[in-house]
Protein backbone atom coordinates (compact mmCIF):
# COMPACT_ATOMS: atom_id res chain seq x y z
CA UNK A 1 0.00 0.00 0.00
CA UNK A 2 1.44 3.24 -0.92
CA UNK A 3 0.99 6.27 1.86
CA UNK A 4 1.56 9.76 0.90
CA UNK A 5 0.61 12.72 2.34
CA UNK A 6 -3.21 12.77 1.24
CA UNK A 7 -4.21 9.82 2.95
CA UNK A 8 -1.58 9.54 5.87
CA UNK A 9 -3.87 10.78 8.11
CA UNK A 10 -6.78 7.82 6.82
CA UNK A 11 -4.11 5.31 6.74
CA UNK A 12 -2.58 5.56 10.23
CA UNK A 13 -4.98 4.24 12.65
CA UNK A 14 -5.79 1.17 10.45
CA UNK A 15 -1.96 0.62 10.76
CA UNK A 16 -1.54 0.99 14.41
CA UNK A 17 -4.44 -1.07 14.62
CA UNK A 18 -2.76 -4.15 12.69
CA UNK A 19 0.65 -3.36 14.59
CA UNK A 20 -1.01 -4.03 17.77
CA UNK A 21 -2.36 -7.00 16.59
CA UNK A 22 1.21 -8.71 14.65
CA UNK A 23 3.58 -11.21 15.24
CA UNK A 24 6.41 -8.77 14.13
CA UNK A 25 7.11 -6.41 11.20
CA UNK A 26 9.80 -6.02 8.73
CA UNK A 27 11.36 -2.43 7.87
CA UNK A 28 13.63 -1.26 5.04
CA UNK A 29 14.89 2.31 3.99
CA UNK A 30 15.94 3.92 0.79
CA UNK A 31 17.64 7.32 1.23
CA UNK A 32 19.11 10.15 -0.78
CA UNK A 33 22.76 8.81 -0.35
CA UNK A 34 25.15 6.57 1.98
CA UNK A 35 28.49 7.97 1.17
CA UNK A 36 30.05 10.48 2.99
CA UNK A 37 32.34 12.51 0.09
CA UNK A 38 35.83 12.19 0.84
CA UNK A 39 35.25 9.71 3.90
CA UNK A 40 36.91 6.53 3.48
CA UNK A 41 34.99 3.52 4.78
CA UNK A 42 37.43 0.64 4.23
CA UNK A 43 36.87 -3.01 5.25
CA UNK A 44 40.14 -3.05 7.24
CA UNK A 45 38.18 -0.48 9.92
CA UNK A 46 36.46 -1.61 13.28
CA UNK A 47 32.97 -1.64 13.70
CA UNK A 48 33.70 1.65 16.23
CA UNK A 49 35.41 3.17 12.87
CA UNK A 50 32.65 1.84 10.69
CA UNK A 51 29.96 3.75 13.01
CA UNK A 52 31.71 7.32 12.73
CA UNK A 53 31.67 6.64 8.95
CA UNK A 54 28.16 5.79 8.87
CA UNK A 55 26.89 7.72 11.65
CA UNK A 56 28.11 10.72 9.45
CA UNK A 57 26.09 9.66 6.13
CA UNK A 58 22.63 8.86 8.12
CA UNK A 59 23.18 12.55 9.40
CA UNK A 60 23.75 14.10 6.59
CA UNK A 61 21.75 12.62 3.66
CA UNK A 62 17.32 12.20 4.07
CA UNK A 63 15.05 9.74 4.14
CA UNK A 64 13.11 9.15 1.05
CA UNK A 65 11.04 6.01 1.49
CA UNK A 66 10.50 4.06 4.99
CA UNK A 67 8.64 0.24 4.12
CA UNK A 68 6.88 -1.74 6.95
CA UNK A 69 5.81 -4.71 6.48
CA UNK A 70 3.25 -6.00 9.33
CA UNK A 71 2.82 -9.90 9.58
CA UNK A 72 0.36 -12.16 11.60
CA UNK A 73 0.32 -15.84 11.75
CA UNK A 74 -3.40 -17.26 10.61
CA UNK A 75 -2.25 -20.72 11.43
CA UNK A 76 -1.14 -24.09 10.02
CA UNK A 77 -2.23 -26.36 7.14
CA UNK A 78 -0.49 -29.36 7.03
CA UNK A 79 3.13 -28.40 7.68
CA UNK A 80 3.05 -25.42 6.50
CA UNK A 81 3.25 -22.32 8.47
CA UNK A 82 0.82 -19.74 7.35
CA UNK A 83 1.08 -15.54 7.19
CA UNK A 84 -0.85 -12.61 6.40
CA UNK A 85 1.46 -9.46 5.23
CA UNK A 86 0.40 -6.07 5.37
CA UNK A 87 3.38 -3.77 3.23
CA UNK A 88 3.32 -0.18 3.88
CA UNK A 89 5.24 1.72 1.56
CA UNK A 90 5.76 5.36 2.88
CA UNK A 91 7.08 8.53 1.08
CA UNK A 92 8.67 10.79 3.10
CA UNK A 93 9.58 14.08 2.41
CA UNK A 94 11.11 16.92 4.93
CA UNK A 95 9.00 19.80 5.75
CA UNK A 96 10.44 23.17 4.71
CA UNK A 97 10.31 26.31 7.24
CA UNK A 98 7.65 28.06 5.53
CA UNK A 99 4.99 24.45 5.30
CA UNK A 100 5.69 23.74 8.78
CA UNK A 101 5.02 26.80 10.02
CA UNK A 102 8.70 27.65 11.59
CA UNK A 103 8.06 31.27 12.17
CA UNK A 104 4.92 30.77 14.60
CA UNK A 105 6.55 28.17 16.76
CA UNK A 106 9.56 30.88 16.94
CA UNK A 107 12.68 28.37 15.82
CA UNK A 108 13.67 26.60 12.97
CA UNK A 109 12.59 22.93 12.31
CA UNK A 110 13.11 22.66 8.58
CA UNK A 111 14.99 19.80 7.39
CA UNK A 112 17.73 20.81 3.90
CA UNK A 113 17.80 18.08 1.38
CA UNK A 114 21.00 16.53 0.40
CA UNK A 115 21.43 14.01 -2.53
CA UNK A 116 24.18 11.97 -3.22
CA UNK A 117 24.63 11.51 -7.45
CA UNK A 118 25.10 7.67 -6.94
CA UNK A 119 21.73 7.58 -5.20
CA UNK A 120 19.56 9.61 -7.62
CA UNK A 121 21.17 7.51 -10.31
CA UNK A 122 20.35 4.36 -8.49
CA UNK A 123 17.07 5.26 -7.32
CA UNK A 124 16.01 6.75 -11.41
CA UNK A 125 17.62 3.51 -12.29
CA UNK A 126 14.44 1.92 -10.06
CA UNK A 127 12.37 3.61 -11.14
CA UNK A 128 11.66 6.13 -8.22
CA UNK A 129 8.70 8.72 -8.66
CA UNK A 130 10.79 11.81 -7.95
CA UNK A 131 7.59 14.10 -8.50
CA UNK A 132 5.31 11.79 -6.08
CA UNK A 133 8.18 12.11 -3.39
CA UNK A 134 8.47 15.65 -3.77
CA UNK A 135 4.75 16.80 -3.75
CA UNK A 136 2.94 13.78 -1.93
CA UNK A 137 5.37 12.76 0.84
CA UNK A 138 4.72 12.71 4.01
CA UNK A 139 6.65 15.29 6.94
CA UNK A 140 8.46 14.11 9.73
CA UNK A 141 10.71 15.47 12.54
CA UNK A 142 12.44 14.17 15.91
CA UNK A 143 12.36 14.02 18.95
CA UNK A 144 12.92 17.21 20.25
CA UNK A 145 10.73 19.27 16.99
CA UNK A 146 7.83 16.75 17.82
CA UNK A 147 8.14 18.28 21.75
CA UNK A 148 7.73 21.83 19.95
CA UNK A 149 4.88 20.93 17.45
CA UNK A 150 3.19 18.96 20.81
CA UNK A 151 3.46 22.43 22.88
CA UNK A 152 2.25 24.69 19.79
CA UNK A 153 -0.95 22.66 19.24
CA UNK A 154 -1.74 22.52 23.19
CA UNK A 155 -1.66 26.55 23.02
CA UNK A 156 -4.12 26.51 20.01
CA UNK A 157 -6.49 23.82 21.93
CA UNK A 158 -6.23 26.39 24.91
CA UNK A 159 -4.20 23.35 26.83
CA UNK A 160 -1.59 25.95 27.39
CA UNK A 161 -0.76 27.73 30.45
CA UNK A 162 0.52 31.12 28.55
CA UNK A 163 -2.98 32.69 27.54
CA UNK A 164 -4.25 31.08 30.73
CA UNK A 165 -2.21 33.00 32.95
CA UNK A 166 -2.61 36.51 30.93
CA UNK A 167 -5.78 36.33 30.98
CA UNK A 168 -6.36 35.81 34.59
CA UNK A 169 -3.24 38.84 35.13
CA UNK A 170 -5.90 40.81 33.25
CA UNK A 171 -4.77 44.29 31.33
CA UNK A 172 -3.39 45.85 34.58
CA UNK A 173 0.28 45.60 34.86
CA UNK A 174 3.31 45.94 32.12
CA UNK A 175 2.00 43.94 29.93
CA UNK A 176 0.08 46.34 27.90
CA UNK A 177 0.86 50.19 26.64
CA UNK A 178 -2.02 52.78 27.73
CA UNK A 179 -3.16 52.64 24.15
CA UNK A 180 -3.28 48.66 24.13
CA UNK A 181 -5.04 48.37 27.23
CA UNK A 182 -7.97 51.02 26.26
CA UNK A 183 -8.14 49.07 22.86
CA UNK A 184 -8.35 46.16 24.73
CA UNK A 185 -10.85 47.51 26.99
CA UNK A 186 -12.86 48.99 24.70
CA UNK A 187 -13.09 45.87 22.67
CA UNK A 188 -13.91 43.51 25.39
CA UNK A 189 -16.82 45.77 26.16
CA UNK A 190 -17.81 46.34 22.38
CA UNK A 191 -18.23 41.85 22.85
CA UNK A 192 -19.89 42.05 25.79
CA UNK A 193 -22.77 43.96 24.18
CA UNK A 194 -22.66 42.61 20.95
CA UNK A 195 -23.55 39.22 22.97
CA UNK A 196 -26.16 40.58 25.46
CA UNK A 197 -28.00 42.25 22.02
CA UNK A 198 -27.62 38.37 20.79
CA UNK A 199 -29.47 37.32 23.82
CA UNK A 200 -32.62 39.84 24.11
CA UNK A 201 -33.01 38.78 20.66
CA UNK A 202 -33.18 34.77 20.73
CA UNK A 203 -34.94 35.35 24.16
CA UNK A 204 -37.71 38.03 21.68
CA UNK A 205 -38.38 35.07 19.18
CA UNK A 206 -39.39 32.35 21.74
CA UNK A 207 -42.84 31.63 22.03
CA UNK A 208 -44.69 29.73 24.29
CA UNK A 209 -46.68 26.53 23.13
CA UNK A 210 -49.61 25.03 24.90
CA UNK A 211 -47.81 22.41 27.19
CA UNK A 212 -45.65 25.52 28.21
CA UNK A 213 -42.09 24.28 26.58
CA UNK A 214 -39.83 27.00 24.85
CA UNK A 215 -40.23 27.19 21.35
CA UNK A 216 -38.19 28.92 18.58
CA UNK A 217 -40.32 30.69 15.75
CA UNK A 218 -37.12 30.45 13.78
CA UNK A 219 -33.65 28.44 14.16
CA UNK A 220 -31.04 30.40 16.16
CA UNK A 221 -28.93 31.23 13.14
CA UNK A 222 -31.83 32.83 11.21
CA UNK A 223 -32.80 35.49 14.73
CA UNK A 224 -32.26 38.85 13.69
CA UNK A 225 -29.99 40.92 16.08
CA UNK A 226 -29.83 44.47 16.34
CA UNK A 227 -27.06 46.16 14.43
CA UNK A 228 -25.87 42.95 13.55
CA UNK A 229 -24.00 39.71 14.36
CA UNK A 230 -20.49 41.80 13.39
CA UNK A 231 -18.68 44.61 15.08
CA UNK A 232 -15.73 46.37 13.17
CA UNK A 233 -13.06 47.21 15.52
CA UNK A 234 -10.16 50.07 15.62
CA UNK A 235 -7.16 48.62 13.80
CA UNK A 236 -4.62 47.19 16.01
CA UNK A 237 -0.87 46.29 15.21
CA UNK A 238 -0.03 44.89 18.60
CA UNK A 239 0.19 41.05 18.37
CA UNK A 240 0.06 40.48 22.40
CA UNK A 241 -2.84 42.46 22.51
CA UNK A 242 -4.67 40.84 20.11
CA UNK A 243 -4.03 37.36 21.74
CA UNK A 244 -5.31 38.29 24.68
CA UNK A 245 -8.39 39.50 23.58
CA UNK A 246 -8.33 36.23 21.44
CA UNK A 247 -8.11 33.84 24.72
CA UNK A 248 -10.67 36.54 26.39
CA UNK A 249 -13.10 35.66 24.72
CA UNK A 250 -12.26 32.03 24.37
CA UNK A 251 -12.30 32.25 27.88
CA UNK A 252 -15.01 34.06 28.90
CA UNK A 253 -17.36 34.75 25.73
CA UNK A 254 -17.38 31.69 24.07
CA UNK A 255 -20.12 32.40 21.43
CA UNK A 256 -17.96 35.56 20.29
CA UNK A 257 -15.01 35.44 18.00
CA UNK A 258 -12.74 37.91 16.29
CA UNK A 259 -10.58 37.90 13.00
CA UNK A 260 -8.28 39.91 12.42
CA UNK A 261 -7.31 41.05 8.41
CA UNK A 262 -3.88 42.77 7.63
CA UNK A 263 -4.27 46.39 6.73
CA UNK A 264 -0.46 47.36 6.00
CA UNK A 265 0.91 47.41 9.75
CA UNK A 266 -2.15 47.65 11.16
CA UNK A 267 -4.88 44.39 12.20
CA UNK A 268 -8.45 44.95 11.06
CA UNK A 269 -10.71 42.83 13.93
CA UNK A 270 -14.20 41.76 13.74
CA UNK A 271 -16.34 40.61 16.11
CA UNK A 272 -18.87 37.89 15.35
CA UNK A 273 -21.65 36.19 17.65
CA UNK A 274 -22.99 32.95 17.03
CA UNK A 275 -25.88 30.75 18.69
CA UNK A 276 -25.01 27.49 20.96
CA UNK A 277 -25.48 25.39 18.19
CA UNK A 278 -23.42 27.27 15.54
CA UNK A 279 -20.54 27.28 18.07
CA UNK A 280 -20.93 23.70 19.08
CA UNK A 281 -20.47 22.97 14.59
CA UNK A 282 -18.14 25.59 14.42
CA UNK A 283 -15.66 24.08 17.67
CA UNK A 284 -16.05 20.37 16.27
CA UNK A 285 -15.04 21.55 12.18
CA UNK A 286 -12.22 23.55 13.96
CA UNK A 287 -10.57 20.72 15.97
CA UNK A 288 -11.03 18.20 13.01
CA UNK A 289 -8.85 20.38 11.44
CA UNK A 290 -6.80 20.73 14.34
CA UNK A 291 -6.19 17.32 14.70
CA UNK A 292 -5.78 16.71 10.97
CA UNK A 293 -2.81 19.26 10.67
CA UNK A 294 -1.44 17.89 14.22
CA UNK A 295 -1.22 14.54 12.83
CA UNK A 296 0.64 15.92 9.25
CA UNK A 297 3.07 18.20 11.27
CA UNK A 298 4.32 14.96 13.31
CA UNK A 299 4.32 12.77 10.25
CA UNK A 300 5.73 9.51 10.30
CA UNK A 301 7.24 11.11 14.05
CA UNK A 302 3.55 9.11 14.59
CA UNK A 303 4.72 5.59 13.16
CA UNK A 304 7.88 5.86 14.63
CA UNK A 305 6.28 6.26 17.86
CA UNK A 306 3.52 3.12 17.67
CA UNK A 307 6.37 1.04 16.84
CA UNK A 308 8.45 1.79 19.80
CA UNK A 309 5.48 1.42 21.63
CA UNK A 310 4.96 -1.65 20.17
CA UNK A 311 7.59 -3.55 21.62
CA UNK A 312 7.13 -6.22 18.70
CA UNK A 313 10.57 -8.24 16.89
CA UNK A 314 12.41 -5.44 13.98
CA UNK A 315 13.64 -7.47 11.43
CA UNK A 316 15.62 -5.83 8.44
CA UNK A 317 18.21 -6.74 6.10
CA UNK A 318 21.96 -5.58 6.31
CA UNK A 319 20.18 -3.16 8.65
CA UNK A 320 22.49 -1.39 10.62
CA UNK A 321 22.54 1.70 8.15
CA UNK A 322 18.84 1.50 8.06
CA UNK A 323 18.65 1.56 11.62
CA UNK A 324 21.03 4.55 11.37
CA UNK A 325 18.66 6.84 9.10
CA UNK A 326 15.64 5.74 11.00
CA UNK A 327 16.69 7.42 14.26
CA UNK A 328 19.10 10.44 13.21
CA UNK A 329 15.66 11.60 11.51
CA UNK A 330 13.09 10.60 13.87
CA UNK A 331 14.86 9.97 17.36
CA UNK A 332 17.49 12.08 18.07
CA UNK A 333 21.00 13.10 17.38
CA UNK A 334 23.26 9.79 16.70
CA UNK A 335 25.43 9.56 19.75
CA UNK A 336 29.10 9.71 19.37
CA UNK A 337 29.79 6.30 20.19
CA UNK A 338 28.80 3.51 19.10
CA UNK A 339 27.66 2.00 22.72
CA UNK A 340 25.76 4.66 23.48
CA UNK A 341 24.29 4.43 20.20
CA UNK A 342 23.67 0.02 21.26
CA UNK A 343 21.67 1.34 24.26
CA UNK A 344 19.43 3.68 23.04
CA UNK A 345 18.71 0.81 20.03
CA UNK A 346 18.24 -1.43 22.95
CA UNK A 347 15.71 1.16 24.51
CA UNK A 348 14.07 1.71 21.40
CA UNK A 349 13.45 -2.08 19.81
CA UNK A 350 14.56 -4.59 22.18
CA UNK A 351 14.02 -7.34 19.57
CA UNK A 352 15.86 -7.09 16.36
CA UNK A 353 16.77 -9.77 13.54
CA UNK A 354 18.93 -9.35 10.34
CA UNK A 355 18.59 -11.43 7.92
CA UNK A 356 21.42 -10.95 6.29
CA UNK A 357 23.80 -11.36 9.77
CA UNK A 358 21.24 -14.89 9.68
CA UNK A 359 21.87 -15.51 5.77
CA UNK A 360 26.14 -15.81 6.79
CA UNK A 361 26.22 -17.99 10.07
CA UNK A 362 28.28 -20.09 8.47
CA UNK A 363 27.14 -23.03 11.57
CA UNK A 364 23.72 -22.41 10.63
CA UNK A 365 23.86 -22.57 6.30
CA UNK A 366 27.27 -24.00 5.34
CA UNK A 367 29.55 -21.70 2.69
CA UNK A 368 28.08 -22.14 -0.91
CA UNK A 369 24.26 -22.74 0.80
CA UNK A 370 23.44 -19.11 -0.80
CA UNK A 371 24.55 -18.68 -3.96
CA UNK A 372 24.42 -14.76 -3.62
CA UNK A 373 23.12 -12.88 -0.15
CA UNK A 374 21.53 -10.01 -1.47
CA UNK A 375 17.96 -9.76 -0.21
CA UNK A 376 16.20 -10.55 -4.10
CA UNK A 377 18.68 -13.21 -4.51
CA UNK A 378 17.97 -15.10 -0.98
CA UNK A 379 14.06 -13.93 -1.18
CA UNK A 380 13.72 -15.67 -4.82
CA UNK A 381 15.09 -19.46 -3.12
CA UNK A 382 11.82 -19.11 -1.49
CA UNK A 383 8.72 -16.64 -2.92
CA UNK A 384 5.81 -16.24 -1.26
CA UNK A 385 5.40 -19.35 -0.91
CA UNK A 386 7.74 -22.62 0.08
CA UNK A 387 7.93 -26.05 1.47
CA UNK A 388 7.54 -24.68 5.06
CA UNK A 389 6.52 -21.38 5.03
CA UNK A 390 2.90 -19.64 2.81
CA UNK A 391 2.95 -15.45 3.28
CA UNK A 392 -0.19 -14.20 1.89
CA UNK A 393 -1.06 -10.92 1.29
CA UNK A 394 -4.53 -9.48 2.14
CA UNK A 395 -7.49 -7.68 0.59
CA UNK A 396 -5.93 -3.80 -0.51
CA UNK A 397 -2.34 -5.01 -0.97
CA UNK A 398 -2.49 -6.67 -4.51
CA UNK A 399 0.01 -4.28 -5.56
CA UNK A 400 2.84 -6.90 -4.54
CA UNK A 401 1.28 -9.97 -5.13
CA UNK A 402 3.58 -12.54 -7.68
CA UNK A 403 0.21 -12.43 -9.96
CA UNK A 404 0.30 -8.94 -9.99
CA UNK A 405 3.66 -8.95 -11.22
CA UNK A 406 2.72 -11.41 -13.85
CA UNK A 407 0.02 -9.66 -15.03
CA UNK A 408 1.85 -6.09 -15.37
CA UNK A 409 5.39 -7.72 -17.48
CA UNK A 410 2.53 -9.96 -19.70
CA UNK A 411 0.94 -6.83 -20.62
CA UNK A 412 4.30 -4.81 -20.75
CA UNK A 413 5.40 -4.16 -24.85
CA UNK A 414 8.87 -5.67 -23.42
CA UNK A 415 7.82 -8.54 -21.94
CA UNK A 416 10.12 -9.69 -18.93
CA UNK A 417 9.55 -11.48 -16.05
CA UNK A 418 7.79 -11.22 -13.29
CA UNK A 419 9.68 -9.65 -10.73
CA UNK A 420 8.59 -7.37 -8.38
CA UNK A 421 9.69 -3.59 -7.71
CA UNK A 422 12.85 -4.17 -6.17
CA UNK A 423 14.08 -1.21 -4.07
CA UNK A 424 10.92 0.45 -3.14
CA UNK A 425 10.69 -0.12 0.69
CA UNK A 426 7.64 -1.89 1.27
CA UNK A 427 8.14 -4.53 -1.13
CA UNK A 428 11.33 -4.63 0.53
CA UNK A 429 10.08 -5.04 3.41
CA UNK A 430 7.92 -7.96 2.37
CA UNK A 431 11.06 -9.90 1.59
CA UNK A 432 12.78 -8.93 4.63
CA UNK A 433 10.25 -10.52 6.76
CA UNK A 434 9.41 -13.85 4.21
CA UNK A 435 12.75 -14.40 4.22
CA UNK A 436 13.11 -14.50 7.81
CA UNK A 437 10.28 -17.06 8.23
CA UNK A 438 11.90 -19.35 5.88
CA UNK A 439 15.64 -19.36 7.26
CA UNK A 440 14.30 -19.73 10.42
CA UNK A 441 12.01 -23.02 9.33
CA UNK A 442 15.19 -24.23 7.82
CA UNK A 443 16.12 -24.24 10.75
CA UNK A 444 14.02 -26.22 12.71
CA UNK A 445 12.21 -23.07 14.38
CA UNK A 446 8.61 -22.50 13.71
CA UNK A 447 7.86 -18.51 14.87
CA UNK A 448 10.28 -15.33 15.22
CA UNK A 449 9.47 -15.98 19.10
CA UNK A 450 11.07 -19.39 18.65
CA UNK A 451 14.68 -17.65 17.32
CA UNK A 452 17.70 -18.81 19.34
CA UNK A 453 19.09 -16.41 21.14
CA UNK A 454 22.61 -16.01 19.32
CA UNK A 455 20.95 -14.80 16.16
CA UNK A 456 18.97 -11.96 18.01
CA UNK A 457 20.27 -8.50 18.21
CA UNK A 458 23.15 -8.62 15.77
CA UNK A 459 23.25 -6.43 12.94
CA UNK A 460 25.24 -6.79 9.69
CA UNK A 461 27.57 -3.95 8.67
CA UNK A 462 27.68 -2.94 5.60
CA UNK A 463 31.29 -3.55 3.78
CA UNK A 464 32.65 -4.37 6.99
CA UNK A 465 34.23 -7.94 8.46
CA UNK A 466 32.24 -7.23 11.63
CA UNK A 467 28.28 -7.78 13.29
CA UNK A 468 27.48 -5.27 15.50
CA UNK A 469 26.34 -6.77 18.67
CA UNK A 470 23.30 -4.87 20.50
CA UNK A 471 23.75 -6.51 23.59
CA UNK A 472 27.41 -6.25 24.33
CA UNK A 473 28.14 -2.50 25.03
CA UNK A 474 31.97 -3.66 24.61
CA UNK A 475 32.54 -6.08 21.68
CA UNK A 476 31.17 -7.14 18.32
CA UNK A 477 31.38 -10.23 16.27
CA UNK A 478 34.05 -10.61 13.47
CA UNK A 479 32.19 -12.95 11.33
CA UNK A 480 35.14 -14.67 9.70
CA UNK A 481 35.44 -16.16 13.07
CA UNK A 482 37.81 -19.16 12.84
CA UNK A 483 38.64 -18.81 9.26
CA UNK A 484 41.92 -17.66 7.53
CA UNK A 485 41.69 -14.43 5.74
CA UNK A 486 44.91 -13.23 3.52
CA UNK A 487 45.75 -9.41 2.94
CA UNK A 488 46.79 -9.65 -0.73
CA UNK A 489 48.76 -6.27 -2.30
CA UNK A 490 48.97 -5.61 -5.97
CA UNK A 491 49.36 -3.29 -8.83
CA UNK A 492 46.02 -0.76 -9.32
CA UNK A 493 45.48 -2.61 -13.06
CA UNK A 494 45.20 -5.73 -11.61
CA UNK A 495 41.51 -6.51 -12.21
CA UNK A 496 39.17 -8.25 -9.23
CA UNK A 497 38.59 -11.90 -11.73
CA UNK A 498 42.32 -12.07 -11.35
CA UNK A 499 42.69 -12.18 -7.73
CA UNK A 500 39.40 -14.41 -7.47
CA UNK A 501 41.35 -17.09 -10.18
CA UNK A 502 44.73 -17.33 -8.56
CA UNK A 503 43.16 -17.86 -5.14
CA UNK A 504 40.96 -20.41 -6.38
CA UNK A 505 43.70 -21.71 -9.00
CA UNK A 506 45.72 -22.53 -5.22
CA UNK A 507 42.35 -25.08 -4.92
CA UNK A 508 39.88 -23.05 -2.74
CA UNK A 509 36.38 -22.62 -3.44
CA UNK A 510 33.92 -20.84 -1.85
CA UNK A 511 35.98 -17.55 -0.90
CA UNK A 512 34.31 -14.16 -0.48
CA UNK A 513 36.42 -11.32 -1.93
CA UNK A 514 36.48 -7.75 0.00
CA UNK A 515 37.95 -4.26 -2.16
CA UNK A 516 39.92 -2.25 0.28
CA UNK A 517 41.14 0.02 -2.29
CA UNK A 518 42.90 -0.56 -5.88
CA UNK A 519 46.05 -2.30 -5.02
CA UNK A 520 44.83 -4.02 -1.99
CA UNK A 521 42.18 -7.22 -1.72
CA UNK A 522 40.85 -9.12 1.69
CA UNK A 523 40.55 -12.04 1.06
CA UNK A 524 38.14 -14.71 3.82
CA UNK A 525 39.03 -18.49 3.40
CA UNK A 526 36.62 -21.32 3.91
CA UNK A 527 36.53 -23.11 7.59
CA UNK A 528 40.38 -24.49 8.24
CA UNK A 529 38.76 -28.38 8.00
CA UNK A 530 38.23 -27.26 4.25
CA UNK A 531 42.12 -25.52 3.84
CA UNK A 532 45.37 -24.76 5.56
CA UNK A 533 45.70 -20.89 5.38
CA UNK A 534 49.05 -21.08 5.86
CA UNK A 535 49.53 -23.13 3.11
CA UNK A 536 47.10 -21.05 0.61
CA UNK A 537 49.07 -17.89 1.84
CA UNK A 538 52.53 -19.95 0.73
CA UNK A 539 51.25 -20.72 -2.99
CA UNK A 540 49.94 -17.84 -3.54
CA UNK A 541 53.27 -16.28 -2.77
CA UNK A 542 55.34 -18.49 -4.71
CA UNK A 543 53.11 -19.24 -8.06
CA UNK A 544 51.24 -15.89 -8.63
CA UNK A 545 54.35 -13.28 -7.49
CA UNK A 546 53.50 -11.91 -11.30
CA UNK A 547 50.17 -10.74 -10.08
CA UNK A 548 50.25 -10.59 -6.18
CA UNK A 549 53.34 -8.13 -5.03
CA UNK A 550 52.62 -9.57 -1.03
CA UNK A 551 50.55 -12.06 0.41
CA UNK A 552 50.40 -12.31 4.70
CA UNK A 553 48.07 -12.87 6.72
CA UNK A 554 45.22 -10.35 7.78
CA UNK A 555 44.97 -8.97 11.43
CA UNK A 556 41.66 -8.06 12.04
CA UNK A 557 41.46 -4.77 13.99
CA UNK A 558 40.29 -6.04 17.65
CA UNK A 559 43.55 -7.87 17.58
CA UNK A 560 45.71 -5.52 16.39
Amino acid sequence: MQVLYNNFAATLPFFIRLLETCDFYAFDNEMTGVGMPKVSDLITFSSEESYHCKRMAASHYNLIQIGLCLFHRSGTVGDVAQYTASPFNFVLFPQSMEEAGGALLGRNISTDIVMGSSALAFLRRHGMDFQSWVYEGIGYCDEDQARVWRDHWKEQRGEGTTNAVAVEKGVDGDLFSDEERSWVEASIKAAKELQQRADAAGRGAATKCVCGLKMMNKSASEVEVPGGREVLLECQSSRSAREYLTAYLKSHLPRVTVTYRRQGKMFAGTLCVFSEEEIQSKVAKERATQDCDELNSLGFRLVFEALVKSRKPCVGHNCFMDLLFLMAALDRALPEELPSWKARVSELFPTVLDTKYIATRVDRFPLGYFKKLNLGSLFENYGMQSQEVKVSLPLGFQSYDPLTFLTLSRRSSSGGTAAGPAHEAGYDALMTGTLLLNLLAEMGYNSVADAPADLVNKTSVFNSLYAVDLGRADGDEYTPGERGVLDLRHAAHVKWFEVEGCVTASGVNNITLHSVDKERTIVVLPPLQDCDPKTIEETLSTRFSHILREVSMYKPPHLA
